[in-house]
């Protein structure tokens, strides 16, 4: 086993999550995201164990960039408009990025 191998420390942090250790996730998080920058799972790792933080601004920013790379993934999309929520309340007018 390779522990540099981006799907190895993917699979560990996402351990460390289910441990509820989140600062430990997000850590090993990174490292895989760093030795495969392209890997969506654990980019949406990265998001959720920053949401698990409270991090909730940084986790909209993470995302909103994933977004400008992959504009129709659903699962970001998904998660940017529950960050929004979280962030600006249940108010949130949408429509306005439709115009």
């Amino acid at each position: 086993m390779d522990p540099l191998d981006h799907l190895t420390l993917h699979w560990l942090a996402r351990v460390y999550a289910w441990t509820g250790n989140i600062d430990d996730a997000f850590n090993v998080a990174v490292k895989a995201l760093r030795a495969f920058p392209f890997h969506l799972p654990t980019l949406q790792l990265i998001i959720l164990l920053l949401s698990a933080q409270r991090n909730y601004s940084d986790a909209l920013a993470v995302t909103e960039e994933a977004l400008d790379e992959y504009p129709d993934h659903l699962g970001f999309l998904q998660m940017k408009a529950a960050l929004d929520q979280k962030i600006f309340g249940p108010e949130v007018k949408v429509a306005e990025d439709f115009e």
